[in-house]
């Protein structure tokens, strides 16, 4: 009954062939919006931010884990997701997170977004931008398969734009904190050039200064990481200030919005309805691999 739910949905909903891995438009930019820490039914906040996404009208979605509350199950998906972000599957390209992996394999999180999920992990294109999703609830260790995919992928993209988002943050002040675990795949992004990593986990927004492969301040070739598990759940507070971070609240849920362009992006915090407190990049430039 369950499989024939999900495949029913993904008939009415699943456009894009799991084999498309470049997107283009007419037009010379982009609108993404991200955001983590989703959809529970004990929460208004998903219905919240999802009438923010529709009135954002994006070209992608991306969701950075802990997309159905309390347990990635099935009924989650169904009761709490579908009738919120599930407005936009047919755009989004989702990661999954540790409360996706309460039900075993993530299944669910799998079944719910079919094809759009593309395996564990995976890579796209936006325009001028190359996207990837990684799996922070699965090896992703010096050695394991995920970073040699990782480093295989970005040696072989020829963009200078490269944007990754996965669930668990390298540097967090929240309660979860800063995950160690994490140092592969950022070290990888650092080594290839990648402009920004996108994380969840902690429910709250954090802007961290452009970092290197060991967490010191490097301007030219840093990577920017954003912490926005600011989709819906209950959030959390932002802990202490923090010497690698520029900016934090957690006072509202709202999404990351991207606007992506040929050599550079913009990038805001944009708040719910009712909530006044952003964040805002301008006319920031890609700075390719470092020398």
């Amino acid at each position: 009954m369950r499989a024939s739910l999900f495949a029913a949905l993904a008939a009415l909903v699943l456009t894009t062939p799991a084999g498309a891995t470049t997107l283009t438009q007419s037009t010379l930019e982009w609108k993404v919006v991200a955001a983590g820490d989703i959809a529970s039914c004990d929460s208004s906040g998903a219905a919240e931010t999802s009438a923010l996404v529709q009135s954002l009208a994006p070209d992608a979605v991306l969701t950075l884990g802990d997309n159905a509350y309390p347990d990635g199950a099935f009924s989650d998906f169904r009761d709490c997701y579908q009738p919120t972000w599930g407005a936009f599957r047919t755009k989004t390209f989702p990661a999954p997170g540790n409360h996706d992996y309460h039900t075993a394999g993530a299944k669910a999180y799998f079944d719910y977004f079919g094809p759009r999920a593309r395996g564990r992990f995976y890579g796209f294109n936006l325009g001028p931008w190359h996207v990837v999703s990684l799996n922070s609830e699965i090896p992703h260790g010096y050695g394991s398969r995920q970073v040699r995919w990782l480093r295989h992928n970005l040696a072989g993209d020829s963009r200078r734009c490269e944007v990754l988002y996965w669930h668990r943050p390298r540097w967090s002040g929240g309660a979860h904190g800063s995950d160690a675990g994490m140092s592969a795949l950022w070290r990888a992004a650092y080594g290839h050039g990648v402009e920004l990593v996108l994380a969840g986990h902690d429910h709250n927004y954090q802007r961290f200064y452009k970092l290197d492969a060991y967490g010191r301040s490097d301007r030219r070739y840093g990577v920017r990481q954003i912490v926005a598990g600011t989709g819906g759940k209950s959030l959390y507070d932002t802990g202490p200030p923090m010497p690698r971070r520029a900016a934090a609240s957690s006072s509202t849920h709202g999404v990351v919005e991207l606007t992506l362009r040929a050599g550079g992006y913009d990038l805001r915090f944009v708040p719910v309805a009712g909530s006044s407190w952003t964040d805002v990049l301008d006319g920031r430039t890609c700075h390719g691999p470092p020398r």
